[in-house]
């Protein structure tokens, strides 16, 4: 096969994944997650169903991509840092989840809301597979650097982190009142003070 052909391609489902993604923000801005139907944004996006459900899949696939942008903030957050230590970084990750649910349309937190509600545990982490990698990756560092304590392989114990930072996300989620800030941080700290060595 011709590579720029298979360039292309991928070029152009990275493009179409970016206009269907931010078409779906702009208009949960202004209409309920519930409401908004598949069809209607991809007549913001400008391409058709076949392309949305190659690359989305369904609408709750919609969340998995709002999750991949946070990641990469977050990567980009600590490129920016000075070799932090696995304890900063675990912070950087909870200080970008709350920015960026903080920030988002009340339609994206229904479509958080509604992929919780038709999920089951095993599916705990499907909805953010890039952020658990690099968590993983961070508790892996920081196992290796002696900063945590582990005997559990790096992908049970990264996957425990997360677990403590998204289930304080989920719950803001349902009760928005709360200090999401608060939560996080706090869901973060009591994690760290189990899994930091006291060396």
């Amino acid at each position: 096969m011709d590579e720029s052909a298979t360039d292309g391609r991928g070029q152009r489902r990275i493009e179409n994944r970016a206009r269907i993604y931010d078409a779906t923000m702009r208009l949960l801005r202004r209409r309920s997650y519930a409401e908004l139907t598949v069809d209607e944004i991809c007549e913001a996006a400008g391409v058709g169903r076949a392309t949305f459900f190659r690359i989305f899949e369904t609408k709750v696939g919609l969340l998995r991509e709002f999750n991949r942008r946070l990641t990469v903030r977050v990567q980009e957050r600590l490129a920016e840092q000075a070799q932090a230590d696995a304890g900063e970084a675990l912070r950087v990750v909870a200080a970008e989840i709350v920015s960026t649910w903080s920030q988002a349309a009340p339609g994206a937190t229904e479509m958080a809301i509604d992929f919780m509600h038709s999920s089951g545990p095993a599916e705990a982490h499907a909805a953010h597979p890039e952020l658990l990698d690099l968590v993983v990756e961070i508790v892996e560092g920081g196992v290796k650097a002696g900063e945590i304590r582990g005997t559990n392989p790096p992908l049970l114990t990264g996957g425990l982190a997360l677990t403590q930072l998204a289930a304080a996300a989920a719950y803001w989620l349902e009760h928005p009142d709360a200090d999401l800030e608060s939560l996080v941080n706090e869901a973060l700290e009591s994690w760290l003070n189990g899994a930091l060595s006291s060396a």
